[in-house]
């Protein structure tokens, strides 16, 4: 969420969008498709859809994937990218699972 959109001028709104999904992006390389909503405290601009935003953040965050999804990914991911290695040794994943607890 950003806040203060109140204070944005209307003919700035697109130039500010694009500049916070960059900063954004910058300070939160590791997650990719971060949905961002502007909002306004003072005014309540779109603060009736925050809840339903954090709803569907959670419900994505909670996904479940399969271990033979996950292994077709890392079958592929090794295909494109080397493996790093300890020492010399090449490093060998024999499979992939997702922990949930």
């Amino acid at each position: 969420m950003i806040n203060k959109w109140d204070l944005v001028q209307k003919e700035y709104r697109s130039k500010a969008t694009k500049f916070m999904t960059k900063q954004v992006e910058r300070a939160l390389n590791e997650v990719k498709d971060v949905p961002m909503m502007y909002i306004s405290a003072k005014t309540g601009y779109k603060i009736d859809s925050v809840m339903d935003e954090v709803l569907k953040v959670y419900e994505k965050w909670n996904v479940r994937i399969s271990t033979g999804i996950l292994n077709n990914w890392m079958k592929n991911l090794k295909k494109v990218h080397f493996l790093p290695t300890d020492g010399g040794n090449d490093l060998k994943i024999r499979f992939v699972s997702q922990v949930i607890h």
